[in-house]
Formats: structure tokens, C-alpha cells, sequence
């Protein structure tokens, strides 16, 4: 069997990655907002709160590298979503 056989049609190009603005992701807008929405567990907030800032400027970071055209995984809403469960700490 050969596998040197011309393509029966055209491969698309891959889609273009998405691009993000810092405030698409969650952790822009600070632990107290993220649990008010319900992205995180209240339980959450007094850990992460020490870290806004950082995560402020993750967001940003994450954001420049998307509109290079980087792909950016999972999805900004999907990032913390290990903390959607009870901090058990």
C-alpha cells in the first residue's frame, strides 16, 4: 500500500488564534470580583488576594502574547477553575 497519493482536496489553513484584551481574563479583575461572579469559590479570596497585582500583570503578559498571535490554553475563563472548588487549606 502507498501512502504517496495526492490529497483527494485542499487542507485549510489552521484558524487564526484567539486574541485576548487583559480584561478577558478573570484574575484581571481581582480575587474579590472573580468570587462575586462565581469564577472562583469564596474560599478562595483571602489566599489570592496577596496576588492581584500579579495576576493583574499575568493578564496583561497572557494578552500581549495572544495579539503575537500565540494560542493561549486553556480558554482565560477556564484558568482558574481548579478554584471554583472549597480552598481546603
Amino acid at each position: 500500500m502507498s501512502f504517496d497519493q495526492p490529497a483527494l482536496f485542499a487542507a485549510s489553513a489552521e484558524p487564526a488564534a484567539a486574541s485576548f484584551t487583559p480584561e478577558d481574563f478573570p484574575f484581571f479583575h481581582g480575587a474579590a470580583a472573580m468570587a462575586e461572579t462565581g469564577v472562583i469559590d469564596p474560599s478562595w479570596v483571602s489566599t489570592l488576594l496577596p496576588l492581584d497585582h500579579t495576576l493583574r500583570t499575568l493578564a496583561r503578559r497572557l494578552s500581549e502574547r495572544s495579539l503575537t498571535g500565540e494560542q493561549i490554553l486553556p480558554e482565560p475563563r477556564l484558568m482558574l477553575r481548579a478554584c471554583s472548588c472549597p480552598f481546603s487549606g
